[in-house]
């Protein structure tokens, strides 16, 4: 998919994919952030937020849900790209 446009309908999916899962796929280790949110070990203060599938960094006081752009240095098309690449494995 790289190099081409990416439909309305594979961006839905890449904004629905759950960042938990996504991270722990990337090799992030993660621990209990309390009641709603789990911690990303040795990741300055990155925390994901199970009801709202969004994180937060607390070093960068970055927030939201393009993850894979804020952590990878992607642009829109690669985020789009590796988080569908992830889902269909």
């Amino acid at each position: 998919m790289k190099n081409s446009k990416v439909s309305k309908t594979q961006i839905t999916q890449a904004n629905n994919t759950n960042l938990i899962e996504f991270a722990k796929s990337q090799g992030y280790i993660l621990e209990n952030g309390g009641r709603r949110a789990l911690h990303a070990k040795q990741s300055g203060g990155l925390y994901f937020f199970k009801d709202s599938n969004k994180c937060y960094h607390f070093s960068t006081d970055t927030r939201g849900g393009d993850f894979a752009m804020q952590f990878w240095n992607l642009n829109f098309m690669e985020a789009v790209t590796l988080l569908l690449d992830n889902t269909a494995t």
